[in-house]
């Protein structure tokens, strides 16, 4: 099984994630970024990742090309790549989109007025359709943004937050 996660940075997050199905299905698992490692993290020590299966998008485009199309399962951070998740979509592959909220404050849903975020709306809408669609929400805003707007009601999960409780101590 050959797994592509796609994002737009590599996130010291989300590698430990890839990491671990890197574990499971070594040497078929792919995490490919826009940006392998920002300077900000790397000013606040954060730790980089120079793993075999890290790949730069603008580096190896034609070897990320091949995997989006070609893995057995992609999931997807960048709603940029929307047309390749489409040509996926309609070869019945599966893929799963993760985001967190569209809508946040103060435009909320003001901004689905502006042209390009309507189009993506409706490609989103339109991809939702297909049983091979999933949608994983970070955070609970972001379900609820894409409950409002009718994209993956039946195939909707939380995705990439851990939550820590904590309880203060008597002494």
């Amino acid at each position: 099984m050959k797994i592509l996660y796609v994002s737009s940075v590599v996130n010291h997050h989300q590698a430990y994630f890839v990491k671990e199905l890197y574990e499971i299905f070594p040497d078929n698992v792919w995490y490919a970024a826009l940006e392998t490692y920002e300077q900000r993290r790397k000013m606040m020590c954060f730790p980089e990742f120079e793993e075999k299966w890290i790949i730069d998008i603008t580096k190896n485009r034609t070897l990320f090309n091949s995997l989006f199309i070609e893995a057995d399962i992609v999931l997807c951070h960048d709603y940029n790549f929307y047309p390749q998740m489409k040509e996926r979509l309609a070869k019945d592959k599966i893929t799963f989109y993760f985001s967190e909220r569209w809508f946040k404050p103060p435009y909320g849903k003001i901004r689905l007025l502006r042209p390009y975020m309507l189009k993506l709306w409706y490609e989103f809408y339109r991809m939702s359709k297909s049983p091979c669609f999933f949608y994983l929400s970070q955070g609970e805003y972001a379900a609820a943004d894409f409950r409002t707007i009718g994209v993956c009601p039946m195939r909707m999960f939380n995705f990439g937050y851990v939550y820590f409780y904590t309880t203060k101590s008597d002494n």
